[in-house]
């Protein structure tokens, strides 16, 4: 019995698909090949249900393909860009290579599909007894999904993919295309390196794509600090090395008898001063020795002191 019916729904489609077609395409006898000219994309032709197409119908009754669904097929197909679309009793809405028969893809609604699919700017719509109205694309897409590594949280980046530019500070970018091969870019953010091929193409071959990303930090560079030494006296930080960007504090301090006069070099001023790493650098502190005023002991003085009255006292005698 199951089979009887199966039968029926293959000979109905065969029917359907042969009275479709006879307004869809020529057939040239001498080259063997189906020329298209104008697609039957909804019930009756078109939006004023004319019925009628500029196709010249098939010059022999030839079939050329058959599809079988699970029950049966009550609606007449609507045929786009290559694909042959269809409702059938079984719950499904079956895509089909015009061409060939074969499956495109299929989706099941909540119950029979009665309706004839319509076609319109690259969508298919078509009804079911569920209470639904589905839309579809008429060409299968998928996903290309760009997945990176490496990046400091919210750290921006950018994908052009078939020419079309995402930016994002998550970790992936995706787009969404039917099958072919596109061209790919990816940027690099500021401060970072990748052994990622950033740029070439991506071929979608019915299935969705993933690449992944790889980004690595750049190390900053590194400077160094020379401390010179004029006189008497010490300086801090001494010399050493520092990281791109890094803020060193300077200190002189004094030795005794010795006072910091001022900073040359990589630094100026007369007081403890910040200088920037931002290239390697020599710095001179400058002291200088402070003046030293004789003591002379008391004796001394008081050698010199009699000296002087006795030499006073000898010229006020001859003086009488």
């Amino acid at each position: 019995m199951r089979q009887g019916v199966r039968t029926k729904v293959s000979l109905l489609i065969c029917i359907l698909l042969l009275s479709t077609f006879a307004c869809l395409f020529n057939v040239n006898s001498t080259k063997g090949h189906w020329a298209l000219t104008d697609w039957w994309s909804s019930f009756h032709h078109d939006p004023s249900n004319t019925g009628h197409s500029i196709s010249a119908a098939p010059l022999t009754n030839q079939t050329i393909w058959n599809y079988t669904t699970g029950d049966l097929v009550v609606s007449s197909p609507a045929v786009a860009n290559g694909v042959v679309f269809a409702g059938s009793s079984d719950n499904n809405v079956y895509a089909l290579n015009a061409s060939d028969g074969s499956s495109v893809w299929n989706y099941t609604t909540g119950d029979w599909v009665v309706s004839s699919p319509a076609v319109a700017n690259g969508v298919v719509f078509v009804g079911s007894i569920d209470g639904n109205l589905y839309a579809f694309a008429t060409t299968p897409t998928y996903d290309v999904t760009f997945v990176e590594s490496g990046l400091a949280s919210g750290t921006s980046w950018s994908v052009t993919f078939n020419g079309a530019t995402q930016a994002s500070t998550s970790a992936s970018i995706s787009f969404t295309v039917p099958n072919g091969i596109y061209a790919y870019s990816v940027s690099v953010p500021s401060g970072y390196t990748s052994p990622s091929t950033l740029s070439g193409t991506l071929t979608v071959d019915d299935a969705n794509v993933i690449k992944n990303i790889v980004f690595t930090p750049i190390s900053p560079p590194s400077y160094t600090l020379t401390m010179l030494v004029v006189g008497e006296g010490t300086v801090s930080p001494g010399n050493g090395t520092y990281v791109q960007g890094t803020n060193v504090s300077l200190e002189a301090i004094d030795a005794d008898g010795w006072t910091f006069s001022g900073w040359s070099g990589s630094a100026s001023g007369t007081g403890n001063t910040t200088i920037i790493m931002d290239s390697s650098k020599t710095v001179t502190a400058t002291f200088t020795q402070n003046e030293v005023i004789p003591e002379f002991p008391a004796v001394f003085l008081l050698s010199v002191f009699l000296i002087v009255l006795s030499a006073i006292v000898v010229a006020v005698r001859k003086d009488r």
